[in-house]
């Protein structure tokens, strides 16, 4: 049986340069996590859709609606955090770890988590 999850891009890019900022990560037991390039915006899991309020920019708002512009059904961040937390660990997906710089969990992300600061990468990496 196979345990890999099926990658894709869930937006409605003209090009496929910018595919990547845009992913779906599905595993084979029906659980989604939806990407806004490094950071999990929506999770579809046992209790159905659950998407955030846009804390960020235009684009990641564009994202968001790509996924269900609902925008009554968004979830403020500190509940979404909790929801996917819950989620994932129940999938044995729990917390990777933390960055070393603002604390912030890395469960449900990708590795890469730079801060910049005036344009600047900040971490030294």
């Amino acid at each position: 049986m196979n345990q890999l999850p099926t990658i894709r891009n869930y937006g409605r890019y003209n090009s496929d340069n910018y595919g990547v900022n845009s992913l779906e990560v599905s595993f084979p037991d029906g659980f989604t996590l939806y990407y806004s390039y490094a950071t999990v915006i929506a999770f579809r899991g046992s209790d159905g859709l659950k998407i955030r309020e846009n804390d960020w920019s235009t684009t990641t708002g564009k994202h968001l609606n790509w996924i269900n512009d609902d925008k009554s059904r968004r979830i403020n961040g500190e509940k979404f955090e909790e929801l996917l937390k819950k989620e994932l660990d129940s999938h044995g997906l729990g917390e990777i770890e933390r960055c070393e710089y603002c604390g912030e969990a890395l469960y449900g992300r990708v590795k890469v988590h730079h801060h910049t600061e005036k344009g600047i990468d900040v971490t030294g990496k």
